[in-house]
């Protein structure tokens, strides 16, 4: 039995079912909306912190390239050092010694060469005397 003035049972079946249907729309509308806004949102922050990330790798790799560089002319520069002191060390033995040697030399000769005037002197000086002892 219809209610007077007032909507039957189909109508009212009807019009639950639109409000329902329309909630479930209105529902699943804002479900999509919220979960297309956090997407975005993880998107937005996933890149912030991709961007971060490549910065940081930017100033590592910019600082460690710096770090090397440092160190090669660091190295560079004692390599360098080290053969100019070799070379140096080379020039005063060629000189120094090379001269010391051929010092070394001469003393060695004059020597024999005096050792040869005193044993001369001597056997004229046992020559000498023993001519006068005669």
């Amino acid at each position: 039995m219809p209610i007077e003035n007032g909507p039957s049972i189909f109508e009212w079946i009807v019009g639950v079912a639109i409000q329902t249907v329309t909630l479930i729309v209105v529902g699943v509308w804002t479900l999509f909306r919220t979960i297309t806004n956090e997407r975005k949102e993880i998107d937005r922050s996933i890149a912030n912190v991709e961007n971060d990330l490549r910065d940081k790798i930017a100033g590592v790799d910019a600082n460690s390239r710096q770090t090397v560089e440092s160190a090669q002319r660091l190295y560079s520069a004692t390599v360098e050092a080290v053969k100019q002191e070799l070379h140096e060390h080379v020039i005063y033995v060629e000189r120094n010694f090379a001269r010391r040697d051929s010092f070394y030399k001469a003393i060695d000769e004059m020597k024999k060469e005096m050792r040869d005037a005193f044993d001369r002197i001597e056997k004229r000086m046992d020559l000498e005397n023993g001519v006068d002892k005669r």
